[in-house]
């Protein structure tokens, strides 16, 4: 997943362009369509309200289609309002809080417990039941990745 990762931050010129990646890359992911990188405007296109849109749902900036799941996440239902954004942090909380809506995916200050929930949920419920459709753009922030890398690096 790393090398996804840097191979996108190496490609990507702008944050509104699209690119490629190269097709022994999506094989070796086992990803069925190409991937795509969405900005938080793009994936509020797809919150459910179009019926003729898929449903996106991003956590940990991973996004997901989760239209087979449309009884739970379309227009007027109980987790429609996790849709059309990343989700992360009130997935880990297990809750709608409107202040944790509005955070998307920051999770500063999570305790540990959440961020296992979080894991768990990520790995049990979305990535196990919806096909990944691209990843967010905030994951191909050079500078954050850089130091992030940096500072597990120093320890």
């Amino acid at each position: 997943m790393l090398s996804l990762f840097l191979l996108m931050v190496v490609a990507k010129k702008t944050s509104a362009e699209k690119f490629a990646i190269p097709h022994d890359v999506i094989e070796k992911l086992n990803v069925k369509t190409p991937v795509r990188i969405f900005t938080s405007d793009e994936l509020k296109r797809y919150s459910g309200v179009d019926s003729e849109k898929p449903i996106y749902l991003a956590v940990k900036g991973v996004v997901f289609d989760v239209t087979s799941g449309k009884k739970f996440y379309g227009k007027n239902s109980v987790y429609n309002a996790l849709v059309g954004k990343d989700a992360t942090r009130a997935i880990a909380k297990m809750n709608l809080d409107e202040e944790d809506l509005k955070r998307e995916h920051d999770i500063e200050g999570l305790e540990d417990k959440y961020l296992q929930d979080l894991d768990k949920i990520f790995n049990d419920v979305y990535m196990a039941k919806y096909p990944v459709v691209g990843y967010m753009d905030y994951l191909l922030s050079v500078n954050k990745f850089i130091n992030k890398v940096r500072i597990k690096e120093e320890f």
